[in-house]
């Protein structure tokens, strides 16, 4: 059976190791072996003569893997682990945020829109205020927050300037100096 320390089938990992841990009771035991594959192939297969129970794949590159462990007795009977999977991802997601227009008077109206792309996870979260508030005059930056699976996060920033009013922007219906923050999932 999967010992201690052992992640959670489909989990997935920001990390570039999968450590696997089995208990196993066989008084006539052969060898013992663990398997990891990727999306093609076999990336590493391990035998044990000995009483080994754990291994630690270490150095993997962002991916899809699974694995077993097969354990062996000298009358050749035979027992296998079912397959476990656990995507590894230590990238954090792609953000991009645009706002318009970049300079507005008191009470304009911004409106800001935000995308987001991993290329591991194809659901994401995404956080940003889609109206920022033009209350009051001077300097602000919003931004945009994604999470993928893995816990990775990306963000993006954009910059405007809110004039004291007394002018037109050429926007149109105030901001009131309020704002709203979405959060999305994307797929």
């Amino acid at each position: 059976s999967i010992g201690t320390g052992t992640q959670n089938d489909g989990v997935n990992l920001s990390v570039t190791a999968i450590y696997v841990n089995v208990s196993v009771t066989e008084t006539n035991e052969r060898n013992i072996t663990f398997v990891l594959y990727n999306a093609t192939s076999s990336v590493n297969q391990t035998v044990f003569t000995d009483s080994t129970r754990f291994i630690n794949w270490t150095g993997l590159p962002n991916g899809n893997y699974t694995y077993n462990v097969t354990i062996r007795d000298y009358a050749n009977n035979v027992n296998t682990t079912t397959t476990r999977t656990i995507t590894i991802d230590t990238t954090a997601p792609s953000v991009s945020l645009s706002c318009s227009p970049a300079t507005v008077y008191s009470n304009d109206l911004i409106t800001c829109t935000c995308g987001a792309s991993d290329s591991i996870d194809s659901t994401l979260s995404v956080s940003f205020t889609s109206n920022p508030s033009t209350l009051n005059t001077g300097a602000y930056t919003t931004s945009c927050t994604s999470t993928d699976d893995s816990g990775n996060t990306g963000s993006s920033s954009f910059g405007y300037i809110v004039n004291q009013a007394g002018g037109s922007s050429g926007s149109s219906g105030g901001g009131s100096g309020s704002s709203s923050s979405t959060t999305y999932t994307t797929t």
